[in-house]
């Protein structure tokens, strides 16, 4: 809510640019007439809902009788191609808010509009202005008069200006006037009669295209001439005066009033028609019309201050513009009359009030009073009965929806039945202007912020008022901010916050941080310390309830604030650049305003939870969003690279105004991107495909070499698109080596090998090669990127290990550890190799077990390289195997000596637990040893207790022999060895010593 006078002359004068691409409301059949077109109001955009009407400065209307132009107060151009059925506004390159005079060309097409900040013309129909003051500078126009050709004449408030090109250039045309505020202008039609109302000199004529200028006031005096209106004959002129008009019929040379029965002498308007006999009369109590050349007048309305007429060619339609009323029609020459205002909101909107059932909205206007729509705004209503001043500056809003309060230059005024009726409510205020206003939750406390006299107080619904201003350096109060606790309150100054805890009693200031800066609205959080303020430098938050501030707003200078319900949700209004919009409690904004375009925005109300959002402007009524007031943001505010699950740098560093960035990778795992919106009510696409904000986007391929990706973010109101693009290069080295390298026998002279590939570190695997060794023999997958190769062709019996080596297109490398031992076997179940005492073949076979239980590898090895122990002798060697493919149950390994060997008083021993010792599960024969094994039991060595298909005999058979092997060795347990052994070598020692 924003109150103060200074910032309404501000508004009334100072410069905004209207940037507006109008199309239709998607409510009302608007015509925008540019060559009849017509397009619907986007559901998702702002949308002017009225109040319609406003204050009308000027009006002009087309031959056609069906295109009129509108200058207002507050909201510029306003243009209808329908007779006024409907309007849209025509800014587009306006430069100021404030119209004074119009002056509309025969083409219908060139336009000229005076603005206190010099002339805009237009060349099509109003669809684009521009300035056009070459020689004028910025002076204020207050009326316009096209002569014939080029000739535009401009009245201005320092004399008469004249152009001969269309308003290209201007040239000051002031001889013999001097310097005079020139109020209306008539020019003749021979091209070179011109005569002009002033406002302290009464009326002047040029005979010679405004070279010269000459006093013909002769009858009239000085009077203020605020309109004129010229015959067809030349020589007929009538003169509207703030004393009645003035009419001369020998071309100005003198005047007589003729005033009978007008009831109000101060004529802002004159419209003559073609007969010469009727004319219309604007005064500040409605239109007059006289039927007898101005011999005589009757009302015929509306009734009201009319600053503005403008009349049909058909001499029966007549506009009528009203300070207050908006536009208003006739088509039966005055007989009656109907408001014609649909589209045309130039209402300046100082405050708003939104019930709790999110339909009953009030809107304060400076000038038209209090209006009030119980529809959400689809349709208002003036509410003034009893009310004293039509500058309303502030509301506050019982919880009933039916006790209101408003603020005005006259004092508080309140109403309890829903503004239907007011009544002024001022005993004990010593200043009547009321900027602010703040309403306790019992509906009879208030607080009242006025100009230069503080802060008051009332405890019964304002039938007294006291002033509180204890404590207070600065008495102009622009806006108060009431705590849940009723004892809290805030006020905004033109030198910051000041705050009390005690109702009023003290006060303290409450701006550190912020400075004197002008405080113009103040929004509370639930918790009753985050407080925000809008003032002449952007938005301040305080998360301490005002001990200090926080600059949080980019906009500049803010005049309304909104908190949405759940504390993170802020709109603020700025002073000519729409509606911004924070979703994190003010950490980032974003733009928010299609279809508002640049408006200064004074008031702001919340509806369902948020959802609805009203503002009120200065000069545009009120605007409605129904969807939270979409963004038209469309940036990032981060964006993480990840590849494997880790973050990838971004060069540059990432920043939401950058768009291109690069990343180089090695791993081969899938990249994502997690893009966090600027605003939450943007969408976003990865590659196409949509991504929640702060979510990681699904996994990505990166191929080798360059790789672009995406990421697209398009505004919540669909009007802003921008894109990300990450160029990431995924580099070529060389492959990590292949691990877990198994090697299974598959049959005679066959070995199947598989390997688990590396990691895919910047290149896909082109191939392996597996290699055999001893031998040398080599394997090459198909395809080449399987991870399994058969060996055929090796020599069965011969174990071997297996190599893998990967490659891609920038190397290779080769398994670190080599495959486990694998003997390939003609027989799987059998197996024969030579006895190292050369005396014949050693024979394995297998049975039982399963009939897939086989060997995976088998060998007979050295005793040495078995690792048994030196003090045992191995005549036949060490057979180590492996068997495969067995179930639970026992299995027997037969193995068969040569003959004649050396069997007699041996033990089978092997390797249990890491410890070599006899095998109880052995049976010796002649010539032979009978192995019982179980899987994960007996006999298995593989270190696993339970059943695994798998049962390792690492140690094997050894046979243990006298030396040269003739005679048996006598069977004596572990212990007695190794006790003869430590016997047999103390008794060496002894006898070396006696020697």
């Amino acid at each position: 809510m924003r109150a103060a006078s200074a910032c309404l002359e501000s508004a009334r004068t100072q410069k905004h640019s209207k940037l507006f691409a109008w199309c239709l409301r998607w409510l009302l059949a608007l015509w925008l007439g540019l060559g009849g077109g017509a397009a619907a109001w986007a559901v998702d955009a702002w949308a002017p809902t009225g109040p319609w009407g406003g204050n009308v400065r000027a009006l002009a209307v087309g031959s056609d009788g069906q295109t009129v132009f509108a200058g207002t107060t507050y909201g510029g151009v306003f243009k209808s191609t329908d007779g006024g059925t409907s309007w849209a506004a025509a800014n587009t390159g306006m430069g100021t808010d404030g119209v004074l005079s119009l002056a509309l060309g025969s083409d219908g097409q060139t336009v000229f509009a005076g603005t206190g900040a010099g002339v805009f013309r237009s060349t099509d129909g109003g669809a684009s202005w521009a300035a056009a003051n070459t020689g004028l500078g910025n002076l204020s126009v207050l009326s316009l008069a096209l002569g014939s050709g080029q000739t535009v004449f401009a009245g201005t408030g320092g004399g008469v200006f004249k152009s001969s090109d269309g308003g290209t250039s201007w040239a000051a045309a002031n001889t013999g006037m001097g310097y005079q505020q020139v109020l209306s202008l008539a020019p003749g039609s021979d091209g070179q009669t011109v005569w002009a109302g002033t406002f302290h000199s009464g009326v002047f004529k040029s005979t010679d295209g405004g070279a010269s200028w000459a006093a013909a006031s002769t009858g009239m005096g000085n009077q203020r001439v605020r309109s004129l209106a010229l015959g067809s004959n030349g020589q007929t002129v009538f003169a509207g005066t703030e004393a009645g008009v003035f009419k001369s019929t020998d071309g100005g040379t003198s005047w007589a009033a003729a005033n009978t029965g007008l009831g109000n002498l101060y004529m802002s308007a004159l419209a003559l028609g073609s007969d010469g006999q009727t004319v219309f009369a604007a005064t500040n109590d409605g239109v007059f019309r006289s039927s007898d050349g101005g011999t005589s007048w009757v009302a015929v309305g509306p009734m009201g201050t009319t600053p503005a007429l403008a009349l049909g060619s058909d001499g029966q339609t007549v506009f009528a513009g009203t300070a207050g009323g908006g536009v208003f029609k006739s088509s039966d020459g005055g007989a009656n009359w109907v408001a014609a205002n649909t589209g045309l909101g130039s209402y300046y909107v100082q405050s708003l009030a939104l019930g709790s059932d999110g339909q009953t909205v009030f809107a304060g206007t400076a000038g038209g009073g209090v209006f009030k729509s119980s529809d959400g705004g689809t349709s208002w209503a003036a509410v003034n009965s009893g009310l004293g001043s039509y500058y309303v500056q502030s509301l506050a809003l019982g919880s009933d929806g039916q006790t209101v309060f408003v603020g005005t230059h006259s004092g508080v005024f309140r109403s309890s039945n829903g503004g239907t009726n007011w009544t002024a409510v001022n005993t004990g205020l010593s200043n009547l202007n009321v900027y602010a206003l703040a309403l306790g939750s019992d509906g009879q406390t208030v607080w009242a912020g006025t100009a230069d006299s503080g802060v008051f107080r009332s405890s019964n619904g304002g039938t007294n008022w006291t002033a509180v201003n204890t404590g207070l350096s600065n008495l102009n109060m622009y806006a108060l901010a009431l705590g849940s606790d009723g004892q809290t309150v805030w006020a905004g100054t033109n030198d910051g916050v000041f705050r009390t805890s005690n109702g009023g009693t003290s006060w303290a200031a409450a701006h550190t941080g912020m400075g004197n800066l002008t405080v113009y609205s103040l929004a509370l959080g639930s918790d009753g310390q985050t407080v925000f303020a809008a003032t002449n430098g952007g938005v301040f938050r305080s998360s301490n309830g005002a001990t200090s501030w926080v600059r949080v707003g980019p906009m500049g200078a803010t005049y309304a604030l909104a908190l949405g319900s759940d504390g993170q949700t802020v709109f603020a209004g700025t002073a000519g650049g729409g509606v911004y919009k924070s979703s994190d409690g003010s950490a980032n904004w974003a733009v928010a305003k299609r279809g508002m375009g640049n408006q200064a925005v004074y008031s702001l109300a919340l509806g369902n939870g948020g959802q609805t959002v009203f503002a009120g402007t200065s000069g545009r009524s009120v605007f409605k969003s129904p969807n939270g007031a979409l963004s038209s943001e469309s940036r990032l505010l981060n964006l993480v690279l990840s590849v494997g699950g880790s973050p990838v740098a971004l060069s540059p560093a990432f920043n939401s105004g950058t768009p291109g960035y690069t990343a180089t990778v090695q791993g081969a795992g899938g990249a994502t991107l997690t893009p966090t919106a600027w605003i939450n009510d943007q969408t976003i696409t990865v590659n196409g495909t949509p991504v929640a904000s702060g979510s990681a986007s699904a996994s990505i391929v990166l191929n080798p070499g360059s790789n672009t990706l995406s990421v697209v973010i398009t505004s919540g109101d669909a009007t802003s698109t921008s894109t990300y693009t990450i160029t990431v290069t995924r580099q070529v080295v060389a492959p990590a080596a292949p691990t877990n390298v198994q090697a299974v026998p598959t049959g005679g002279g066959q070995v199947t090998v598989t390997w688990q590939p590396p990691a895919d570190v910047g290149s896909g695997i082109t191939g392996y090669v597996v290699t055999a060794q001893p031998g040398g023999q080599t394997c090459v997958p198909s395809p080449a990127t399987a991870t399994t190769c058969t060996f055929t062709g090796l020599p069965n019996g011969q174990t071997q290990t297996f190599a893998v080596e990967a490659t891609n297109s920038a190397g290779s490398a080769t398994s670190a550890t080599p495959s486990n031992p694998a003997t390939p076997l003609a027989d799987a179940k059998a197996f024969s190799a030579p006895s190292p005492m050369g005396t014949g073949p050693v024979g394995v076979t297998v049975a039982g077990g399963g009939a897939t239980c086989a060997f995976e590898s088998v060998q007979l090895v050295s005793a040495a390289s078995a690792g048994a122990p030196a003090t045992r002798s191995f005549p036949h060697g060490v057979l180590d195997f492996v068997l495969h493919a067995c179930d639970a149950t026992p299995v027997t390994v037969t193995v068969t000596y040569p003959p004649g060997s050396p069997l007699q008083g041996a033990q089978y021993w092997k390797r249990q637990g890491g410890t070599w010792a006899p095998f109880a599960g052995a049976v010796l024969g002649a010539n032979t040893a009978v192995l019982t094994l179980t899987d994960g039991g007996t006999g298995d060595d593989d270190g696993v207790p339970t059943p695994n298909g798998r049962i390792v005999d690492p140690g094997g058979i050894s046979v243990l022999a006298a030396a040269g092997g003739a005679a048996p060795i006598p069977t004596l347990g572990e212990w007695a060895l190794a006790l003869l052994a430590v016997l047999l070598g103390l008794l060496a020692w002894r006898r070396q010593r006696h020697a």
